[in-house]
């Protein structure tokens, strides 16, 4: 008879099946247990590769770090920071192509801080692929990358494929936001010049205006600009800016100036001459000063066509000769200067140079003759004078009986020029004089306490004395104040040689 209720079915269940039900808990129970205990096993392995990579680091090892990274962020697929933080270090390790694999993972997943963009762009700079570089870097000022950071890396990139006005006009973004950084605006007053020399006035001036000690640069290329209005002719202002921009030792710049006045005058050739010295001076050709540093023939065909469209080109013959002597090539360099000479037999200057030809060559009496004539054409100008003196001294040749009355004359001329004292030093350590010299030289740094050249010899001159603790405070000098200079390259010597 029915009743009209049902026992609930999980009670029947617990009466009717308790075995069944046991076992199921059981199963479960076991189940959930061997999925925390490998989710722990494997847990512990992704923290371990985060360990190994923390290691690493400490070790400076970091494309080891990255390694390790790359490894936990597949233990670990929630933190696809770990992507970015193996890109960041195989970059930091030199491994461009491992970098741009790691942080177009973090991208492809949605996590690429606008940090790791920047980094991404500097891997594929370093890769050479640089349009996708400036993508990467404009993703992260637009992502909210500090505006130097990326423009830095913006104006360096447009400047390796010599896009100079791209790089002015990015450099302007940063000069906005940053009008009282001497720095900037000097740096955009350079650019600016080998496109539009007088419009570079402007950013030059007021870099000056900000910061004193741009002064000396500024007033170099303020002069070459205003020197060249009379001549009315784009080409030969870009000509005047490019000098004065290799003479500040601005080679990039400068080329880009002469190559824009070829472009205005192609048949310019004393253009095309000045651009041919500029390429002798691009990063590749780390140093020019030696036939051995030369690694290729860079320059020579803008020189050759300088010759081509003007023989008589004064600039054309000279600097083709300083092209020659820089290779070894003595009796070409010799030629040409001759030439020069033929074609201004009145500039002292040509005539020195002349005798340096000689003297590679190993004519020194034709160059000593060479060095009378300029002497001859400028008897009281004091730098053909200082000329005079140091080419003897390099050379080692006639010092007591002409170099040493020409170096009186000249501390009689100009008694507080230290590059006049220090010729007189020199040469008085050379011939054995060493308390005259020490003399000479305290004079020069009473005139000038900052000249390195004076320190250098001062320290000499303590080294033959034997004060060697007083020499090797003097080299130490000498090499502070000419950071990466040729006095500190020598400073470096002596100390190398006399404090081993």
């Amino acid at each position: 008879m029915a009743t009209g209720r049902e026992p609930p079915r999980t009670r029947y269940n617990q009466e009717m099946h308790p075995p069944r039900r046991r076992l199921l808990v059981g199963f479960i129970s076991t189940l959930l247990l061997l999925i925390l205990l490998g989710f722990g096993a494997y847990y512990f392995q992704g923290a371990q590769q985060i360990k190994q990579a923390e290691a690493a680091l400490a070790a400076d090892l970091p494309l080891e770090a990255a390694q390790h990274y790359e490894r936990a962020a597949g233990y670990f697929p929630w933190r696809p920071d770990l992507w970015e933080l193996g890109g960041r270090y195989a970059l930091q390790a030199g491994d461009s192509q491992a970098a741009i694999r790691l942080l177009e993972e973090a991208d492809r997943q949605g996590s690429l801080s606008p940090q790791g963009s920047l980094v991404l762009g500097d891997a594929y700079y370093n890769a050479g692929d640089t349009p996708s570089a400036e993508i990467a870097w404009q993703r992260a000022l637009a992502a909210g990358v500090p505006v130097e950071e990326r423009i830095q890396r913006l104006v360096q990139a447009s400047l390796d494929q010599k896009d100079y006005p791209t790089a002015i006009e990015t450099l302007k973004i940063w000069v906005d936001k940053s009008p009282q950084d001497a720095g900037l605006l000097y740096r955009l007053g350079l650019l600016t010049a080998t496109q539009d020399p007088e419009a570079a006035l402007e950013y030059l001036s007021r870099a000056e205006e900000i910061d004193e000690s741009f002064q000396s640069e500024v007033t170099k290329i303020q002069r070459a600009v205003v020197g060249a209005r009379y001549a009315e002719d784009p080409a030969y202002s870009l000509v005047a800016a490019g000098r004065a921009l290799g003479a500040l030792d601005e080679w990039g710049p400068a080329a880009q100036a002469f190559r824009n006045a070829t472009l205005a005058r192609p048949d310019y050739a004393e253009a095309w001459a000045y651009l041919g010295e500029a390429l002798q001076h691009q990063p590749d050709q780390e140093d020019v000063s030696t036939p051995e540093s030369i690694s290729s023939n860079e320059g020579l065909a803008e020189l050759r066509k300088a010759l081509t469209l003007d023989p008589k080109s004064l600039a054309a013959h000279t600097l083709m000769a300083m092209y020659w002597s820089r290779r070894g090539s003595y009796d070409q360099a010799l030629e040409y200067m001759q030439n020069a000479v033929d074609l201004d037999p009145q500039n002292p200057l040509l005539h020195i140079e002349l005798a340096n030809a000689f003297a590679q060559a190993g004519d020194m009496q034709s160059a000593y003759n060479s060095l009378e004539q300029a002497v001859t054409l400028a008897p009281e100008d004091p730098a053909i004078l200082r000329q005079f003196v140091d080419f003897l001294l390099r050379y080692n040749y006639q010092l007591e009986q002409v170099a040493l009355p020409v170096a009186r004359r000249l501390v009689i001329l100009e008694p507080e020029e230290p590059a006049n004292l220090d010729s007189m030093a020199q040469l008085l350590i050379q011939l054995g004089d060493l308390n005259s010299a020490e003399r000479f030289l305290g004079r020069a740094l009473q005139a000038d306490a900052d000249y390195a050249p004076a320190h250098l010899h001062l320290g000499l001159v303590y080294v033959l004395k034997d004060e060697r603790q007083a020499a090797l405070n003097e080299f130490r000098l000498a090499s502070s104040l000419d950071p990466g200079g040729a006095i500190a390259m020598q400073a470096q010597r002596m100390l190398e040689t006399y404090f081993p």
